[in-house]
């Protein structure tokens, strides 16, 4: 059976294109299934995955089971089962983005500072906040939400921190506009999430 053994960087070097390939199977279906979840677009649609589970990520939480003295060794199969497995459900892990979203996603804008030209704060002010669903697809979304009247919303900060709200959505109804409801809170509001350091939201409707 084929193994590895190597340090973390190597380990990266060799195998991240292998990685990268194991997940674009995997969600292949369910990018064929979805539009993107921050703007509704359908067209040049990717996978993205969710702030603190990237592949990188992944792969070094695994990883960490198999070093010894900086070295790390494991059959390569044993490996990539694991690696399948911290991706399911694939919801959990990966959000739906089309290419522009996906820019924003992975580069959110840096809070201004006093130093901050007049480039960069519009920068801030123009961006939207990345906002992910649960369930992923806005109308199921809503449909679950006009049920259940009941909401988390997690909020990520680029520091690490995570933040979790409830909403109460019993003024919610079926003329709201999910993303539009969320944008007007005032910490989610353009110019204002990224002074706040947030990095990104998470909205679940809870049963």
């Amino acid at each position: 059976m084929a193994t590895f053994t190597g340090t973390n960087e190597e380990l990266h070097r060799h195998l991240g294109s292998r990685f990268t390939k194991i997940v674009q199977k995997l969600t292949q279906k369910h990018k064929a299934t979805t539009a993107c979840q921050h703007c509704g677009d359908l067209a040049n649609l990717e996978s993205a995955h969710v702030y603190g589970r990237s592949r990188h990520d992944i792969i070094n939480f695994i990883a960490g089971e198999y070093t010894r003295n900086d070295v790390v060794s494991f059959n390569l199969l044993e490996f990539e089962e694991k690696f399948i497995a911290q991706h399911n459900p694939i919801e959990k892990t990966i959000i739906i983005l089309c290419r522009s979203c996906h820019q924003r996603y992975d580069n959110p804008p840096k809070p201004p500072t006093k130093n901050s030209d007049q480039l960069t704060q519009a920068t801030n002010k123009d961006g939207l906040l990345p906002i992910a669903l649960e369930p992923i697809e806005a109308d199921k979304f809503k449909e679950a939400l006009l049920q259940s009247k009941q909401a988390e919303i997690e909020i990520r900060y680029n520091d690490g921190r995570t933040e979790i709200k409830p909403w109460n959505a019993s003024r919610f109804r079926s003329t709201s506009n999910v993303m539009g409801n969320l944008r007007s809170r005032p910490e989610f509001r353009v110019g204002k999430w990224a002074a706040n350091n947030i990095a990104a939201v998470h909205v679940k409707v809870l049963a």
